[in-house]
């Protein structure tokens, strides 16, 4: 069976610098060890957050980055990697609810969905909700050296 990695870009640019909070989103506890591994590897952040599910993530952002619907600094992400299909609220919902309580400076070129659906509808839900990048899952170095630019690989260590 042919299997097609899904990268797609909507005009993203990181900054080149070490983020100081990534918040992964997903239910799937492999997926977040090996995504975590990834991020570690590559040193691209100084915490990571794991929620295993949207509603819990939602919880969070408002808890953190959000206050009568403006964003504040506090303990926000600098980037969100977003699950698709989870239980209790999928990550499409997440950004629907963001959108309706005013978080969407929270999400703007924050969010890279990470799944793996390769539905053109979900991609198309996802695009229109203002995600920055749809990614298939696995996480990999090769996947973020692609968002990140070539600068990135500079900063993996090799063991």
């Amino acid at each position: 069976m042919l299997r097609i990695s899904l990268l797609i870009y909507f005009s993203f640019q990181f900054p080149m610098k070490k983020f100081r909070k990534i918040l992964l989103v997903d239910d799937d506890e492999t997926s977040n060890y090996l995504s975590q591994l990834v991020i570690e590897e590559m040193d691209l952040a100084k915490d990571v957050i794991v929620k295993i599910d949207g509603a819990a993530a939602l919880q969070f952002l408002r808890e953190n980055c959000l206050s009568n619907g403006c964003l504040i600094d506090g303990d926000c992400p600098d980037l969100i990697l977003l699950d698709i299909n989870m239980p209790v609220m999928s990550g499409l919902e997440v950004l629907e609810e963001l959108k309706k309580i005013g978080g969407e400076s929270l999400t703007h070129n924050k969010v890279v969905m990470l799944t793996s659906s390769v539905a053109p509808k979900d991609v198309e839900a996802a695009v229109k909700l203002g995600v920055r990048a749809y990614l298939d899952k696995p996480l990999t170095e090769e996947k973020i050296i692609a968002l990140f630019g070539e600068e990135t690989s500079a900063r993996v260590r090799h063991f």
